[in-house]
């Protein structure tokens, strides 16, 4: 059955499934968009506009948990003592994962290496004590992260 075919009530359904499957097979939201288009998908039953990027990321959100996004690493990648993957050291360090990941293009994390093969993410290291200093180092609410080593001078 095309797309178009399916019953307006069960588009929605059938659109959102599409996404997991996916998703779950690492594809990011502009690659989930080019397949679906690809595919005849619309925004409705008989309407001719593809899905855009932005209903893709809204149907990400909302309906595909975070660790189905991510598939599970090879297994020759598997991480060593004191390795973090990026996100789960920011969550660790309760900060955005974009701020760490600027972090560490900065020099200011030390990056162990990168997946071999797609979605190519980061694998930091840091032991207990590197935790600690970035924990200390992180900014506060409306704050800035101070840069490594500079001391703050009181006025």
């Amino acid at each position: 059955m095309t797309p178009a075919a399916v019953p307006p009530e069960h588009y929605y359904v059938r659109i959102v499934a599409r996404i997991t499957d996916l998703a779950e097979q690492g594809c990011t939201a502009p690659a989930i968009t080019r397949v679906l288009g690809n595919e005849g998908y619309t925004m409705a039953p008989g309407r001719s506009d593809s899905i855009s990027l932005t209903t893709v990321r809204r149907l990400l959100r909302e309906n595909v948990p975070l660790a189905r996004r991510r598939p599970a690493p090879a297994p020759e990648e598997s991480l060593m003592a004191d390795e973090w993957w990026l996100r789960d050291l920011a969550a660790e360090l309760s900060m955005p994962h974009i701020t760490l990941y600027a972090w560490a293009r900065r020099g200011w994390v030390t990056v162990a290496r990168q997946e071999s093969r797609p979605p190519y993410r980061l694998i930091l290291r840091a032991d207990h004590g590197e935790v600690v200093r970035l924990r200390a180092r992180r900014p506060s609410a409306g704050g800035r992260a101070a840069a490594p080593g500079l001391s703050q001078i009181a006025l």
